[in-house]
This record gives C-alpha cells, structure tokens and sequence, in this order.
C-alpha cells in the first residue's frame, strides 16, 4: 500500500521546489511571485527503498486566485476521498522559507487551520521543513536565531506534540526527509474523521471553524466599507460631480458582489456532507 505525505505552506514557500527535489525531476509546476501555479492538488509518486509514496503538493491560504473556502474544499475532498478508501496519511510537509524575516497572517492562519484540521493525536506527522537554507550559509547565527524563534513560538504546540524539523539545505535530493516519512506511522485526521464518521458538514469541523471566523471577519469588513461609501454618496459636497458619483456606486457594486461571494461561500461550506456535493 502507498505511503501519503501532503506537502503544505504559502505560496512561494518552496513546496513544488521541494518535491521536485525529492522526485529528482522537475516535473511540478513551481509558483512564482507574479501568478500562483498551484490551483489544484498535484500528487507525484517516488518509489524509495521498494516503498511507494505519494506527494501531494496542496494549495495555500493566500492563493491568488482561489479563495479561502475554496481551498478548503479543495482540501477537504482530497482528505475524505482518502479516507472514504481506507488510505492513510503518513506525514504531513510544512515549508517554510529559513529566509523569511517574519511569519506572515496567512502562516499564522494556515499553522491554527493545519492544527485543528490534523488534531492533537496527529501533529506527530507534522515535519517542519525549513526550505531555501542555502541562502542563510553565509549567517549561520541568523538562521539559527530565526529557527529559535520559531521553535518557542509558532511551532511551539506541534513541537510539544513531537512534530519534527528538517532543514533542507543543498542541491541534492532530501533522501533524509524522505525516511522520516516512511518511519511515521499512518494516522487519522481529525477532518476526516468528522466529515466521513461524524459526518459534519466543513463549517461545523473544527478546521471550518477558521475559515467562519475568517469569513465572517470579512463580511464585516465589507459590511462597514459598504456603509461608508452610501454614507459619502449621500454627501451634498459629492453629490454636485456626477463623475464621483459614478464612480462611488461602481465602488458599491464592487464591494456588493464581493459581499455576496464571501456569504454564498459560507453557505457551500454548510451543505458540503459527502463526496458527491464537492
């Protein structure tokens, strides 16, 4: 039976660099700062030591063209069908470039969705894998101090829970990593779990809390951005350039659709109950 490892992180984190190392080709479609590459779940199979495991290269949370609830879906899916066949992860991947000064809002968000999505039973599956070390040769004490700070705060819960770290550092491929993966025992998510035996919808999992709280944060905000452009529309100072008028209520209309996306989202993510509805 295959091995599962799903590789994770932001967009540019060096998932798809990573795999193509570990594959030895370069056959994954790298993201680049200009228009994110990932938009669906990439799997590629290396046999290692007469074991075959499977990579899943899976898109972030700051995507740039596919919104958060979406992913999740995407997600989702990919996890349940897993399950639904009696197929088990292994190991869990999450790519973080050693270079990066500084953990973003949607690492911040993506570590809580990853943590609720694994469940405490299964963050021993986590490995961290520090991508892009090369960079840092020349500061050791940099990256050191950078993989410190990490480790106290924002890895802290997975570490506690016995997640692993690996560094990846030269041109070769990550034999080392991929041992890990083999060695770790299969698991049980906890999405799985609540979507196939629980049988929750994706906004009632733990993982969909996130996204709802993160939707919600948004509905507000374009609530309030809506509120404030009626407001100036019906300024008398506004009203006497038909030019800015018009250009308000394109302002409104925008804003007005984006409203409706993100509450039509919420609703999707309360119907999803099976396979079929995704």
């Amino acid at each position: 039976m295959s091995n599962i490892c799903s590789v994770v992180g932001e967009t540019g984190s060096g998932k798809s660099t990573l795999i193509n190392k570990i594959i030895g080709r370069d056959e994954v479609v790298i993201g680049h700062e200009l228009e994110s590459m990932t938009k669906t779940i990439t799997a590629v199979t290396l046999t290692h030591q007469k074991k075959k495991i499977i990579f899943f290269d899976t898109p972030g949370f700051d995507d740039t063209y596919l919104p958060d609830a979406k992913v999740f879906q995407m997600i989702a899916s990919f996890l349940r069908d897993l399950y639904e066949r009696q197929v088990y992860v292994n190991g869990i991947l999450y790519c973080h470039p050693i270079d990066n000064r500084r953990v973003t809002g949607s690492s911040r968000r993506q570590l809580e969705f990853m943590e609720r999505l694994i469940g405490q039973k299964s963050l021993k599956n986590v490995i961290f894998v520090l991508t892009f070390a090369d960079r840092m040769d020349y500061n050791r004490d940099l990256m050191d101090s950078r993989i410190g700070e990490l480790k106290r705060t924002y890895w802290a819960p997975f570490l506690a829970k016995d997640a692993r770290m690996f560094i990846k550092d030269g041109d070769g491929p990550p034999r080392a990593l991929v041992d890990m993966v083999l060695r770790s025992q299969k698991t049980i998510l906890d999405l799985q779990r609540e979507l196939v035996d629980e049988r929750r919808t994706l906004l009632r999992t733990s993982a969909g809390g996130t996204i709802k709280t993160e939707s919600e944060n948004k509905i507000s905000y374009l609530e309030q951005e809506l509120e404030a452009l009626r407001k100036e529309i019906k300024d008398p100072a506004t009203r006497k350039d038909p030019e800015l008028v018009q250009e308000i209520r394109k302002l409104e209309d925008e804003v007005k659709s984006k409203l409706e996306i993100v509450k039509s989202e919420l609703v999707s993510l309360d119907r999803q109950t099976d396979s079929s509805s995704t």
